[in-house]
């Protein structure tokens, strides 16, 4: 794993320069960041082709003038390698590193206008990424040929950047990521913020880098203790914690739109959202983000006479990649149908090879214009002995078809502990129960796995049976040295890596008040049920002092499984109003005179999970807003080893009815296909229970 404080610039050849990064643990050993450039097609040319297009008087329309493909990968060259030894060492060695999840983007330039194109990367082998470009115009066509040909200019706006984020220790510093409402409320005040800014997310992430970069709201300090820190890393250090804030911020604004309702977005108040003050201590395990960028040069004249050329028929490009390979999966081999493709239509993905292909055929042009639809399916198979898998045939348009891991009917997943603090005097083991339904035949894996200081990380793999997209759950108990034990809520996960979090986070309760107060009395209480702990808390608001304080506490990580209980009062025109005692499953409360809260509770206890084979329901539950458009929508995932009640509360105008809707799958062991509950219609309803079976 790379370590943030040891890393540094190195140059080498002609003004160019690489980031090299060393082991947190072996002295020797060093990660160099690899660099973007084309890739070399097995014949030994650059994997690129550009070609324009002439209409036959055959060819009723062809839809482009022009088109691009071309892949990419990261490497790391030998003149780069030298440079390194001859800086640090001829004995040194050298680490690959592992990407948790990598995408390429190419920008370019066209009329003067710059243009992107976002593609997904494989994570194995050479991170190969293919671009499929279609060129509408002779303008654009000629473009890319005054970039890409003979004394082309390509090299300052036609470039490729990787963003790849990979595991990193933190350095011996504390980073401390804070946020302050009330400054960020006061500079909102100043500033006009159009309509609808706030329920926009576009808009939105614009506006949160606007409030954080001129309100002075959002601090981020970098505290190196006793040591002494290099200006790069102390930069490296700042910047990731700016994006950890920015992500931080803009994640608390949607949890406060979602409390508020969509109809509020436009009144949205920096005041509603909770100030927190996160810190990030020695030796904390963080996701990287590590963003080589690189110009794609012109190609000399004997080059361009390979790679480019002119036809008259349209070609059909598609862009074909594999996101991982397991250890239990041999080959993924693909094949396309195309009318005019009878041949060169198959490719096969190993994990040592490319993990990117392009499909290439001449235009059907059968029925007068360039038929853009193919059909495809794939083979996966394994060397664990299991029967290979062969995919349903697809009918598609697309330019680009990533296949994810869980599409290889595997499902893989790996759970790390490194941030769990194992000592003596802190925790001693962690349990992971893990639990997945495959969505296709109900078959169950229900799997615990131990992590201790020895064995920091596990995998739980399984044959799906069939391609799934289904979430699985997993809760930890944390074995505390004192003989004691933490345990979180269920979680509801679909990544393919999980580092666990310490067993004691921070959570931060707040009070949100919508409406013309002069008083605001509220008593509350946190229940987290899965742990037997109750923390109380008091407000009490009145005069010039309207601005709640949030409430701050250490708690175990239950995830959704605690509950918020208050009650109270407040007084509104001369009027005084009672708050009724209200539970919420959320860490928002909110006191408003226009209005209300209604809390729901979903409990699956009378569920006939032996009798009727059942090993989940899926339960989803939402709001129909006037446009007939849900809102509100949350969903929970019930299981034998999860029957806690669910919580779930919303706003609703007052003096109306509270009126939900709720629908529900229920998945049987060995049935491919669910039983389903299909909308159903409350008003006022504060308890379901969900039947036996959806029969």
């Amino acid at each position: 794993m790379i370590s943030i404080e040891k890393s540094q610039v190195i140059n080498y050849g002609q003004s160019q320069t690489v980031t090299v990064y060393g082991d947190d643990k072996e002295k020797n050993k060093y990660y160099v960041i690899p660099q973007p450039r084309i890739a070399i097609a097995p014949n030994g040319d650059p994997a690129f082709s550009l070609v324009k297009i002439e209409s036959n008087s055959s060819a009723e329309s062809l839809g482009v003038s022009g088109e691009c493909t071309f892949q990419t990968d990261i490497y790391v060259s030998d003149e780069i390698r030298a440079a390194v030894r001859k800086e640090l060492g001829q004995d040194i060695t050298f680490g690959q590193l592992d990407w948790l999840d990598a995408f390429a983007v190419f920008t370019f330039e066209v009329n003067g206008t710059k243009l992107t194109q976002r593609a997904d990367a494989s994570l194995y082998a050479d991170n190969k990424v293919s671009f499929v470009i279609s060129l509408p115009d002779n303008n654009s066509y000629e473009s890319f040929k005054n970039a890409f040909g003979p004394d082309g200019s390509a090299g300052g706006t036609f470039t490729v950047s990787y963003q790849l984020s990979t595991f990193a220790a933190l350095p011996p510093a504390t980073v401390t990521v804070s946020f302050d409402s009330n400054t960020a409320y006061e500079y909102q005040k100043t500033v006009h913020v159009s309509k609808n800014m706030w329920g926009h997310v576009t808009n939105r992430s614009v506006e949160v880098h606007q409030l954080l970069s001129q309100s002075m709201a959002g601090k981020v300090t970098v505290d190196p203790g006793s040591r002494t820190l290099s200006e790069s890393v102390l930069k490296r250090l700042t910047d990731w914690g700016n994006q950890t804030l920015q992500n931080d911020v803009d994640k608390s604004i949607q949890e406060v739109l979602t409390v508020i309702g969509e109809k509020n977005a436009d009144n949205f108040s920096c005041s509603m959202m909770p100030s927190f003050n996160n810190v990030y201590e020695e030796g904390q395990v963080i996701n990287w983000l590590v963003t080589p960028q690189a110009t794609i040069p012109a190609f000399d004249e004997t080059t361009w006479e390979k790679i480019s050329s002119t036809i008259d028929v349209r070609n059909l490009n598609v862009a074909f990649a594999v996101q991982s390979i397991p250890d239990t999966v041999d080959s993924v081999t693909v094949v396309v149908d195309y009318p005019t493709a009878k041949t060169d239509n198959t490719h096969q993905f190993k994990a040592d090879e490319s993990g990117s292909w392009i499909f290439k055929a001449v235009g059907d042009m059968s029925g007068g214009a360039f038929n853009p639809e193919y059909k495809y399916h794939y083979k996966v198979e394994y060397n664990d002995g299991t029967e290979p898998y062969t995919s349903p045939i697809t009918t598609s348009t697309d330019t680009q078809i990533f296949i994810n891991i869980r599409d290889l009917k595997r499902l893989t997943v790996k759970f790390i502990a490194w941030n769990v603090p194992f000592s003596d005097e802190q925790v001693k083991r962690v349990e992971v129960n893990f639990y997945f339904v495959n969505d296709n035949d109900g078959a169950v894996t229900h799997q615990n796995i131990e992590l201790n200081k020895d064995k920091t990380t596990d995998v739980v793999e399984s044959n799906t049976m069939r391609p799934s997209t289904n979430s699985y759950q997993f809760r930890t108990t944390y074995y505390m040295a004192d003989n004691t034990k933490v345990m979180t809520g269920w979680v509801t996960d679909n990544a393919i890596q999980n580092v666990l979090t310490p067993p004691l986070v921070s959570r931060v309760i707040s009070l949100f008040t919508l409406g013309d107060f002069s008083l605001v009395a509220v008593d509350a209480q946190y229940n987290d049920k899965t742990n037997g702990l109750v923390h109380n808390h008091q407000w009490a608001l009145q005069g010039s002092a309207m601005t709640p304080q949030p409430w701050f506490l250490t708690v175990p990580n239950s995830a959704d499984e605690f509950i918020i209980s208050y009650s109270g009062e407040y007084e509104s025109g001369g009027k005084l109003t009672m708050i009724q005692h209200t539970d919420i499953g959320t860490s928002i409360i909110n006191v408003s005179t226009a209005q209300s809260v209604q809390s729901v509770k979903f409990q699956a206890s009378e569920v006939e999970w032996s009798n009727k084979n059942i090993t989940k329901v899926n339960l989803q539950v939402y709001r129909i807003n006037k446009s007939g458009n849900k809102t509100d929508m949350f969903g929970r995932i019930f299981t034998p080893e999860n029957l806690d009640d669910f919580l779930w509360d919303f706003l609703y105008d007052s003096g109306t009815t509270p009126t939900y809707y709720w629908e529900a799958q229920y998945w049987h062991k060995n049935v491919e296909t669910p039983t389903n509950i299909k909308r159903t219609k409350q008003s006022g309803q504060t308890i379901v229970v969900l039947p036996g079976d959806a029969d």
